[in-house]
């Protein structure tokens, strides 16, 4: 029988999560959700139950691993069947709902005995009917510039803000070797400001106006950015080493 001591409540509106846990964690729990202020563009149980996993991982990490196994648990999320992004489609979630959710999944992504649980391992038995011929195969296809006044580094934001346990070093590294680079006499001119993309993710203040980031020149260098980490993204939260990725894909295009 369920002990009341074992129940935790959190309501936002008319948004409830009800957690089951064991009666040391739920004491933990409780005091967590006294000191949990949800925001007010929270729609969705989903979104509530993510915005406490964040405020945990936060403020209350010993026990934000117990607080991620009950949300997986709640929305059904297994490896190799349903995964986070998977489980984010089926709530029909707004971007901003998509960013929270995944963003706080993500927050324990360098605790490896929280995470493990949860890393989905893409496996080749695995397979859409409709690749089932010999004669058909994987195309990976490129995006190309942004058009008109789109920001072309708004995708990169996105991303450091939703995966950036998993982004961060790679950003920071790729970052100062793209800033060294563009300082070179050769290329200076073209990149005044440089290419600090890691500072810029870190401190949007340090952003610089919208017509440096729309030259041509910098443009092209944010387009490859942003699409060096939807790679990056990819293998890591399928469970595939970089070449493991290349190997799926029987051709590249774009759409410059």
């Amino acid at each position: 029988m369920t002990s009341t001591d074992d129940m935790v409540y959190i309501q936002h509106g008319d948004i409830k999560v009800l957690l089951q846990l064991y009666p040391e964690p739920a004491i933990q729990a409780r005091d967590a959700v006294k000191h949990f202020v949800a925001d007010a563009t929270i729609s969705t149980e989903m979104e509530l139950f993510a915005a406490f996993l964040e405020h945990c991982v936060k403020n209350h990490p010993a026990i934000a691993p117990i607080i991620l196994d009950a949300f997986a648990e709640r929305f059904d999320i297994r490896p190799n069947a349903k995964d986070i992004h998977e489980a984010v489609n089926e709530h029909a979630l707004d971007k901003g709902g998509v960013q929270r959710v995944l963003r706080a999944f993500y927050s324990l992504w360098d605790d490896i005995s929280a995470q493990h649980h949860y890393r989905r391992r893409a496996t080749d038995d695995i397979s859409s009917a409709l690749l089932s011929s010999d004669d058909s195969h994987l195309m990976a296809m490129f995006g190309g510039l942004p058009s008109g006044s789109v920001n072309p580094i708004d995708e990169a934001v996105w991303l450091f803000d939703v995966y950036r346990p998993i982004l961060g070093d790679y950003v920071a590294n790729i970052s100062e070797f793209m800033h060294t680079e563009s300082q070179d006499p050769r290329l200076a001119h073209a990149y005044p400001l440089g290419l600090d993309f890691f500072k810029w993710l870190t401190y949007p203040d340090s952003m610089p106006k919208a017509s440096y980031l729309q030259s041509v020149s910098v443009k092209h260098a944010a387009v490859g950015f942003t699409q060096f980490l939807q790679i990056m993204v990819l293998y890591k939260t399928l469970g595939l080493a970089p070449g493991e990725l290349v190997d799926r894909f029987k051709a590249t295009t774009t759409d410059y």
